[in-house]
């Protein structure tokens, strides 16, 4: 049993480091102009975690593709 209570102290030792270490990263989507269209993948990941995300235009609108402001590009 103390094994065993060991093993568990130790392993929450090591989520607690490494928790710390990986930083969460804030997705945030906007649309250009407001109501051309609607958006999902919104929210908050881990650094390196793969994220999908998708954009739908309404009626008399298209989808022309993805902007970073944060690097202008």
């Amino acid at each position: 049993m103390r094994k065993i209570l060991i093993a568990i102290l130790l392993l929450y030792v090591l989520f607690l480091l490494t928790s710390c270490l990986i930083k969460p990263v804030v997705l945030s989507l906007s649309i250009i102009p407001q109501s051309s269209g609607t958006f999902s993948g919104t929210g908050v990941y881990l650094k390196g975690e793969y994220v999908t995300i998708t954009a739908d235009a309404t009626e008399c609108f298209m989808f022309i593709g993805w902007y970073d402001r944060e690097n202008d590009s």
